[in-house]
């Protein structure tokens, strides 16, 4: 039987996206630990941001880098194999920023079904869109529309995360959100968010939603929560049942929509304006 490494390297090298996907998904479907270990030689865990000005837009995060493939693409392959090499590879990426570049072709969707598989990932930054500036990128992305997220619920095999930051996706579902017990932030910015209604089950203790479509609706938080800011949501008309047994701040700041001003129970201390607030930086 011939070497499938024969067949597979001039696909793997070959640039084009669908040749690389296809010898992705036959290399999962022979399964075999050599050939994860073949690809993922030559494949390192590297800062996303290159140097200290762009901390702005990709924070302390990590990413996956391969001489040849995307890091979609080589993180499908780490997500999968389970192999000693592999094994070490994932241990050193736990701060994991995940973004379509400026030099590539921009997909119509972003393929994060790999998620699942990334177990010893505390922090997460998706960002499908590369923001133009650092000042007004919330509210063109906004206009611009969100980039679907393709395998979002695989994201609930994540059982390590902590801290999650989606900018620009849709079909971001919140019930999965709710599924990752040790999730303590979440911020989501210029998303389409489904099953708002579980918005109140997060676990996470500060909650961050801005210039996101979908919530036109927010009710009692969860006991975990201790902070939650809501900034410029479109849809947003009622404000209902605001509070959670640990609340101590909530701010709702650009509700256009929102005809009633809005009142928190309990001790919650609640920031109130209908206008956005003025942008200073990041």
């Amino acid at each position: 039987m011939s070497d499938p490494r024969n067949r597979l390297r001039p696909l793997l090298h070959s640039g084009v996206p669908y040749k690389v996907a296809s010898a992705i998904d036959e290399l999962i479907a022979l399964d075999e630990p050599d050939l994860y270990d073949w690809v993922l030689q030559a494949a390192y865990v590297g800062d996303a941001a290159m140097s200290p000005p762009w901390l702005w837009k990709y924070d302390d995060n990590q990413e996956i880098r391969h001489p040849s493939l995307t890091g979609e693409s080589a993180l499908k392959v780490l997500a999968r194999a389970r192999t000693p090499a592999a094994t070490e590879l994932r241990a050193g990426l736990t701060k994991l920023c995940i973004e379509l570049g400026f030099n590539r072709r921009d997909e119509a969707y972003m393929d994060v079904s790999m998620l699942g598989g990334l177990t010893e990932v505390t922090k997460l930054r998706l960002m499908p869109r590369n923001p133009e500036n650092q000042w007004a990128w919330r509210d063109l992305l906004m206009q611009s529309g969100a980039k679907p997220l393709k395998g979002f619920a695989s994201i609930t095999g994540m059982a390590s995360l902590e801290h999650l930051t989606i900018i620009g996706g849709a079909g971001v579902d919140l019930a999965a959100l709710t599924e990752l017990r040790h999730l303590d932030y979440v911020e989501l910015v210029a998303c389409q968010l489904d099953n708002q209604h579980c918005l109140g089950e997060l676990s996470a203790s500060r909650i961050v939603v801005s210039h996101c479509h979908g919530i036109d609706t927010i009710g009692r938080l969860s006991a975990t929560t201790k902070t939650a800011r809501f900034e410029m949501l479109p849809d947003l008309t009622e404000v209902s049942n605001l509070g959670g047994d640990n609340l101590e701040t909530v701010e709702i700041l650009g509700a256009p929509k929102l005809d009633t001003e809005p009142t928190a129970s309990g001790n919650a201390e609640l920031v109130y304006s209908k206008e956005p607030p003025a942008r200073e930086g990041f």
